[in-house]
């Protein structure tokens, strides 16, 4: 057990922090009086999902990195997202992306620690002290700025930050047009680098610096699918950002990197056929293969195809090949820890998702993974403290909403799995995945006809629309095991990736069926 050393609350070993105080917990006895309150282990609130998460405020202590105090190394850097000071609310994108750009770029020096993209970007909207955020990311020197857009002019400020005394190291201010963007970027680079005080060796400028596109209106369409993948969780709309983008500009290999992630998305939530969504994106990949070369993100991307494929050996090739080149990309680390769930190697599964936390502490996404592993691994109890703490940054986050909601319905909190079931319905805006979701929860709790109601409305979809892997489980709960295993199996045939999550508590009622059993083996997976 852990303890809190503030208020001597006791809590699992999986949780990390506090969940009043914010304080880092630690093995042993408490330091501090628990005062009354009795020291028992608190892993969530059974009404808190239904009543939202708590304040503002509460999320940005609840992880509270008191280790990283003390930072000494000037050589570390957190890049925050741009304030939006623009009239035009669609503007945001452009900011959150002005920022990620220069992270990038800062991210490819040696001898330069850059807080992780996500980490900084948690920090969004809220009113944390410099000295405060340097501390949770465990950096030095903190960039911010703000961008004002009007038309085509452009203000940009900027400032560079020394979080141990407060004082600016550098900081500028841009007035130019658009389509000087790029030369903005550079300059922004170069000036954080020389206030730095670091040196550039051999080429290392020349790749810093170096442009994917001279194009700004194919950077703009590429800033927006990032926006829309990243912040927004839209992957459709990701996806036809990116498609424009690429048309804008088909040697931009970053877009079609994220047209190829898009595809393989909107596959795994039953919003376009897989086969044809692995096609066209293994066709992006080959396409940024040539432009740029190998990259971990391109492989990633590879093996998130190879395993909607079921090609297990090429799928664990491509992730271990990307980890390689870049051994701290969470999104691979998350992903690859997913699919040795599926594949039932859940130590191996375990010691990833631990990398990606480790590599983006601030964020939702690898705690969701975490989550979303253990269910699959048939372990919801044991995942239900990361969902806590992916909601503590995060409370609309799709991943960990539908997990977190199979998680409750296997335990038999069913007013907490369907809540989640319904915020991710509103947050996807009915999307039949989610419907779906939400019919099985309804009716494992005994609301039938209301189950019933939504897979009427799941099978209004229009004619040709994937398969929903999670109305076979709807059937199943209504006794209907035959209709049920017809469809996963039909599923299995298009190569829905949902299919695969077998051990997901949302196929309990099909595990004993030997037809179920008999589809495992044919797709080459553990019951």
């Amino acid at each position: 057990m852990k303890r809190c050393p503030e208020c001597g609350r006791e809590y699992d070993n999986t949780m990390m922090f506090c969940l009043d105080d914010g304080a880092e917990l630690l093995y042993g006895p408490a330091t501090a009086s628990a005062g009354d309150e009795p020291a028992t282990a608190i892993l969530s609130d059974p009404g808190a999902f239904a009543n939202g998460v708590s304040s503002a405020e509460r999320r940005t202590e609840l992880f509270n990195r008191s280790a990283v105090s003390g930072v000494d190394n000037l050589n570390s850097i957190a890049v925050l997202p741009f304030a939006h000071l623009s009239s035009d609310p669609d503007d945001e994108y452009f900011c959150d992306g002005l920022a990620d750009e220069l992270l990038n770029a800062l991210a490819k020096i040696d001898g330069l620690k850059v807080a992780a993209r996500t980490s900084s970007f948690s920090f969004k909207g809220k009113n944390t002290d410099i000295a405060e955020i340097a501390r949770k990311l465990g950096v030095r020197s903190v960039l911010e700025g703000s961008v004002r857009k009007s038309g085509e002019r452009l203000r940009i400020s900027v400032q560079l930050i020394d979080a141990a005394d407060g004082y600016q190291l550098w900081s500028e201010r841009y007035d130019r047009e658009m389509r000087d963007i790029f030369d903005v970027q550079d300059e922004i680079t170069l000036a954080v680098i020389d206030a730095l005080k670091l040196k550039l060796l051999g080429n290392a400028k020349t790749s810093i610096l170096k442009r994917e596109t001279e194009n700004t209106e194919a950077y703009k369409a590429y800033l927006k699918g990032r926006y829309l993948r990243y912040t927004k969780n839209d992957h459709k709309g990701a996806f036809l950002a990116y498609e424009e983008a690429v048309r804008l500009d088909p040697l931009h290999a970053p877009s079609w990197i994220g047209l190829a992630e898009s595809c393989v998305l909107q596959a795994h939530y039953g919003i376009v056929h897989p086969l044809e969504a692995c096609s066209r994106a293994k066709a992006a990949i080959a396409t940024a293969r040539e432009i740029q070369g190998e990259s971990a993100e391109a492989l990633y991307v590879e093996g998130f195809v190879a395993f909607v494929e079921r090609n297990w050996l090429a799928c664990d090739k491509a992730y271990r090949r990307a980890l390689e080149i870049e051994p701290n990309n969470a999104r691979a680390l998350g992903t690859f820890g997913i699919i040795n769930c599926v594949l039932r190697n859940v130590d191996e599964a375990l010691v990833l998702f631990e990398r990606a936390r480790e590599s983006d502490p601030l964020a939702s996404y690898p705690y969701a993974m975490t989550g979303a592993g253990l269910v699959t691994a048939r372990r919801p109890e044991e995942a239900i403290p990361f969902f806590e703490q992916a909601f503590a940054f995060e409370k609309d986050q799709t991943l960990a909403l539908w997990t977190y909601c199979i998680a409750n319905i296997a335990l038999g909190k069913f007013e907490e799995g369907i809540a989640a079931a319904e915020t991710s319905v509103a947050v996807s805006r009915r999307t039949g995945f989610f419907l779906a979701l939400l019919g099985w929860a309804l009716a494992v709790a005994g609301l039938t006809e209301e189950a019933k109601t939504i897979l009427e409305e799941i099978r209004s979809r229009p004619a040709g629309s994937p398969t929903l892997v999670l109305e076979a489980c709807i059937l199943s709960v209504l006794n209907d095991n035959e209709a049920a295993v017809a469809l996963l199996s039909r599923a299995a045939e298009e190569s829905a990736p949902m299919a695969y999550y077998l051990g997901l508590p949302c196929f309990d009622r099909l595990r004993n069926d030997p037809r179920f059993k008999a589809l495992a083996q044919s797709i080459g997976l553990p019951e």
